[in-house]
């Protein structure tokens, strides 16, 4: 049961990594300032949606800016993902995922360093296809790295 906690949280990891967009709008945005790298992070990765991480149930649906957070909407197969298990290990995840947002790679660190020219944190909200129950994950911008 651990081992597929386990594996769910890094299927979640990874389908963040995938969904920061392509290097090429990393590029073009390291050429503006303030919210337009955002927001054409966020129209760019809006473009490559919805996005189903290799059929396993979690569906990247969109990408918006609400509030003082960049959130990351996933619909997820239930019960493949019980949302209420999720929100639970909300610590967990949040770990696992910082630890990500916060490394060394170079389009984490574009979305990182976008992120913080908005003044926007990090949020990932994984909602129950059926049930339509929500675990948020914030990471606020004081937290990047």
């Amino acid at each position: 049961m651990k081992n597929s906690i386990i594996r769910k949280l890094f299927v979640i990891v990874f389908a963040l990594v995938v969904s920061l967009g392509t290097a090429e709008c990393c590029k073009a945005q390291s050429k503006v300032k303030n919210t337009e790298a955002l927001d054409l992070i966020v129209s760019t990765s809006n473009s490559l949606l919805p996005r189903d991480y290799y059929g396993n149930g979690m569906v990247n649906t969109k990408l918006v800016v609400e509030g003082n957070y960049l959130v990351y909407y996933y619909v997820c197969e239930e019960p493949k993902y019980d949302i209420d298990r999720m929100s639970q290990n909300i610590p967990l995840m949040k770990n696992a995922i910082l630890a990500e947002i916060n490394s060394d790679g170079y389009l984490i660190s574009e979305l990182r360093k976008a992120c913080k020219e908005a003044g926007v944190g990090i949020a990932y909200y994984y909602v129950g296809k059926k049930s339509g129950k929500t675990a948020k994950i914030l990471v606020p911008v004081k937290d990047l790295k």
